[in-house]
């Protein structure tokens, strides 16, 4: 019998959990990493759009890399080259003391259960998605479901993504009023817009992830172009702003390229989000192996909290904040590409907004761009395993520029 997504969030909550031992569990979590294939976004038009896959963390894995083990895997076969990834020397300079927290987390039951849910996702990441991307007549089996809710409870809650210390108050709405979704304003199969990346929102711009757009946007050139394809939202209210182009990339290099990931939004008639100059978020330098924080949502969460559109707008149902021991940049590139152990599926979070806390507040550093294994520098790319997701450094300058036009 064909149930719904809803009718099968509900009876997979209430599946029995199967216990398996640490040793099985560390076992299996380290073939994590090889299961994915991640969908390329860009050149695909907006009516056949598909979500990527999204990148697990191979926690054992990441574990071992952030804790000073290496970050380099073993060659597949005896005596075959391999690239060493640079994280191994950038994280000689981490205190000593915090890979040794991040070494007695990696032991916690919490953790030995995140690599179980990683194992039990793998084989059915792909089936998940489809099932949630074909709109709201989709169905999942009761497997899918229960597997996506394990990953959910065991992975995604909120006291392991926030093992790191807790956020104050004014912090999590300092967030809740800054990050938020560029969505396809019409999609047929949802018959409401779909969410498909994570944005700031700086004053009257918005900063972005280029390349998780639709080739019908990135194909726009000139600045003031009206993007009539999507528009920005809220996590927390339904209502669409307009954007126009301000620039992809930058000024002097506008061509695409994985280091220049960037696409500089402008909002119209969005007179609320239009804060003064004192309130929109701070710039800052990204700075090694410091806290990373990031507010997000991934289709794992929608799916168990049944967050799709439509009649159900609010998101923040199936959002969570990242502030975990792992989530911290372990290796900088000098063009700006930084290496992370952030909790970061790549759907729909590319884009997102990273947070560090300095000088006693919460600047913005960087957004969240991919799958490492994707990056053309073979060197980072062979991080993948231990560092599965990197990011692109704002350059301070570029968005001052803007403000000051």
């Amino acid at each position: 019998m064909v149930r719904t997504l809803k009718q099968m969030s509900v009876s997979a909550r209430a599946a029995q959990r199967p216990h398996t031992a640490m040793s099985t569990a560390m076992s299996i979590a380290k073939s994590l990493a090889a299961a994915f294939i991640v969908t390329a976004f860009c050149g695909s038009s907006l009516a056949q759009t598909t979500l990527p896959l999204p990148a697990f963390d191979n926690l054992p894995t990441v574990v071992k890399c952030l804790s000073g083990d290496g970050c380099t895997p073993s060659p597949a076969q005896p005596g075959a080259p391999r690239a060493i990834c640079p994280a191994d020397e950038s994280i000689k300079s981490m205190p000593e003391a915090l890979r040794s927290r991040i070494r007695d987390f990696g032991k916690t039951d919490a953790a030995v259960k995140c690599a179980i849910a990683e194992s039990d996702m793998a084989p059915m990441a792909a089936a998940i998605r489809d099932g949630y991307e074909a709109g709201n007549d989709s169905t999942l089996n009761g497997a899918q479901l229960t597997a996506a809710s394990r990953y959910v409870d065991d992975c995604l809650s909120p006291e392991l993504l926030a093992n790191a210390g807790p956020l104050s108050q004014s912090e999590q709405s300092f967030l809740n009023e800054t990050v938020a979704l560029i969505v396809e304003r019409h999609n047929p199969a949802w018959g409401s817009p779909r969410p498909i990346c994570t944005a700031i929102a700086l004053g009257r711009f918005v900063v972005t992830a280029r390349d998780c757009l639709p080739a019908s946007v990135t194909s726009q050139a000139g600045r003031g172009t009206y993007l009539e394809d999507i528009a920005l939202r809220l996590f927390s209210r339904p209502t669409l702003y307009g954007l126009v182009l301000h620039r992809f990339g930058s000024e002097i290099d506008p061509a695409f390229s994985q280091h220049n990931d960037i696409a500089l939004l402008e909002t119209v008639g969005a007179q609320e989000l239009w804060r003064p100059q004192g309130a929109t978020p701070r710039l800052g330098t990204i700075r090694l192996h410091e806290d990373l924080f990031a507010l997000t949502t991934n289709i794992f969460l929608r799916v168990t909290a049944n967050v799709r559109g439509g009649d159900e707008p609010d998101f923040t149902p199936a959002t969570r904040l990242h502030h975990s021991i792992l989530c911290r940049p372990a290796h900088i590139a000098p063009n700006g590409v930084f290496l992370h152990g952030c909790r970061l599926a790549s759907v729909v979070t590319r884009g997102a907004p990273l947070f560090q806390r300095q000088e006693g507040r919460l600047v913005f550093v960087g957004i969240h761009a991919g799958t490492t294994e994707t990056l053309a520098d073979r060197s980072l790319a062979a991080c993948a395993p231990g560092l599965p997701n990197y990011g692109i450094a704002i350059p301070p300058a570029l968005l001052i520029r803007t403000f000051l036009k």
